[in-house]
């Protein structure tokens, strides 16, 4: 019979940390960041310091392109605000060059969005790579060290 009440006796209740703004806290509560750490964060990261410039190099690049959308559609609202006022005045060879005006700018906007897409690949993949690079190099380094430590076997307890 004690088994069987253990089974449904009244389990205490869970608590929820609470924030100091009374809300539930859901975020992890971290410690302090340590400067030896970030160090060693750099000191990985140095080998391959040439392919993060690359990437974040290319990023700005497609940043800038991206940014010329807006400018872009400004330059196409504009002209076509100021064309839209004098269009009655207009003869067949000005309306017909006013809509190739229009095109180049759709065409020049696409030209840059899609060079933008592609820098945007680039960067996604040099950056990637990087990191996959950094990761193995840890990893190995910290391989290296465990067989030094079992070849001692003294200093398992440290890894």
């Amino acid at each position: 019979m004690s088994a069987f009440a253990a089974i449904f006796k009244k389990k205490p209740p869970l608590r929820i940390k609470v924030g100091p703004d009374g809300e539930p806290d859901e975020e992890q509560r971290y410690g302090k960041i340590d400067l030896a750490l970030i160090r060693r964060m750099g000191t990985s990261l140095l080998p391959f310091k040439n392919l993060y410039i690359l990437g974040c190099v290319l990023g700005l690049i497609h940043i800038s392109m991206e940014m010329l959308g807006p400018k872009l559609m400004q330059w196409l609202i504009n002209f076509t605000l100021a064309q839209g006022k004098i269009r009655a005045s207009l003869s067949a060879a000005q309306v017909w060059a006013n809509q190739k005006h229009v095109v180049w700018i759709v065409a020049l906007w696409a030209l840059v969005l899609g060079i933008s897409i592609i820098f945007q690949r680039f960067t996604i993949l040099i950056m990637a790579g990087a990191g996959e690079r950094v990761q193995f190099s840890v990893r190995r380094q910290l391989l290296h060290q465990r067989h030094r430590c079992d070849a001692r076997s003294k200093c398992l307890g440290h890894l």
